[in-house]
């Protein structure tokens, strides 16, 4: 019978192989952690070398809709009596990245609201 001892000079010789948890744990990790995408349009544009939200960000999806949409209402600032000059926003807003993912998943979201407005209304 082998001792704890025996077994830990035998791991620093090297005739017992240490076990790599990390590989073990990335293998469990990617295992779990599988994208499975139902939609057809998105299925045929995904790149599966590239994170998900690049793939996102590469179709004009959002990936965490919470990150799109922050609030600031918790935030109790009192504005300082400053004058400002208003300008045109217009220049400065981002308009929305329109591709033609977005625009093949509107086309069918019309399609299938218009088929169950119709479901109801007969």
């Amino acid at each position: 019978m082998v001792t704890v001892r025996q077994k830990q000079r035998n791991k620093r010789r090297g005739t017992i192989k240490k076990t790599n948890y990390g590989k073990i744990r990335k293998k469990q990790y990617n295992k779990q952690h599988k994208v499975v995408i139902k939609n057809d349009i998105v299925r045929e544009n995904w790149d599966k070398t590239k994170t998900t939200k690049e793939n996102f960000a590469d179709l004009g999806l959002v990936a965490d809709p919470n990150a799109s949409y922050r609030t600031t209402h918790h935030k109790k600032v009192e504005p300082k009596e400053e004058e400002v000059e208003f300008a045109d926003i217009s220049e400065y807003q981002d308009t929305p990245k329109v591709t033609e993912v977005v625009k093949k998943l509107e086309e069918l979201s019309k399609r299938n609201n218009a088929s169950y407005q119709t479901f109801l209304t007969s």
